[in-house]
């Protein structure tokens, strides 16, 4: 929509800001459908709690809402996974296990590549 129209509907409709539930709901949707674009290489996405909590909290703002999400599921994931598909790192049956040690950076890894014809 156009932005003159949301101030609009703003005005007149109360918008809770999100919490942390609910930015997480959205990032399991938000990974959902990255993993469904890449799924034609036969590849899935694992995501531990720790890494889930990062994301949501890099992506957290009361301005933002899951915009922010969105941005930063760009920029710390698919371009990672793009990269290691590009590298040849990624190939078809792999999995992308991303987590998140205690030193707090994001590792974004590959596991259980199976070459699939």
């Amino acid at each position: 929509f156009r932005p003159e129209f949301l101030n609009r509907v703003d005005e007149v409709v109360v918008f809770d800001e999100l919490d942390t539930t609910d930015l997480t709901e959205i990032l399991d949707l938000e990974v959902a459908k990255l993993e469904n674009r890449i799924s034609q290489l036969q590849l899935s996405i694992q995501i531990d709690d720790s890494a889930k909590r990062y994301l949501v909290n890099e992506s957290a703002g009361p301005s933002t809402g899951a915009r922010g999400l969105r941005r930063v599921l760009e920029d710390k994931l698919q371009d990672k996974i793009a990269d290691l598909i590009i590298d040849g790192n990624l190939t078809r049956g792999g999995v992308v296990n991303v987590s998140l040690p205690e030193d707090g950076n994001l590792i974004v890894n590959v596991t259980a590549t199976n070459e699939v014809q």
